[in-house]
């Protein structure tokens, strides 16, 4: 999985006020899915970037406590598709890719109410989780899940 680490340094050209008002309720991000086809590798160099601190292992995959909250889990392709269906096709299937990102929202039947105005369609995998499945999202599963603290 090739990853880009910036910094920036004019925040205010695109973290702009605006931006941030979401017909969906969004106001923040919780997590990102992915899948990797080696544990210990991806363990291994994600150690070496974050901290072993940060890194934790299981026999489903790797999975980053970020410090400020958020968290990445990378797992095993039949992980994955058990928990969120196919990932989108790759040009490159053997490649890790994300494929599922979790929103935070402030009221989950606003959510709700706002995807049947619009005709959104979506599941609830549970009573605390709305989903949108990578067909309806870009390619990408939306999950949103009410007011989870970062």
């Amino acid at each position: 999985m090739h990853v880009v680490v910036i910094q920036h340094l004019t925040p205010e050209l695109i973290r702009r006020p605006e931006f941030l008002e979401h017909p969906n309720g969004c106001i923040g991000v919780v997590s990102m899915t992915g899948t990797i086809y080696n544990i210990d590798r991806c363990a291994s160099k994600l150690r070496r970037l974050l901290g072993e601190q940060a890194v934790e292992c299981n026999e489903h995959g790797v999975f980053l406590r970020l410090p400020n909250g958020q968290s990445i889990e990378l797992l095993l392709p039949d992980v994955y598709v058990e928990e969120y269906g196919d990932i989108a096709v790759s040009p490159d299937p053997e490649t890790p890719r994300l494929g599922a990102v979790t929103l935070r929202v402030g009221k989950l039947d606003s959510t709700a109410k706002l995807f049947n105005d619009k005709n959104v369609a979506y599941t609830q995998p549970d009573g605390d989780t709305i989903r949108v499945a990578r067909d309806d999202a870009c390619g990408v599963t939306l999950q949103f899940v009410e007011n989870e603290p970062t």
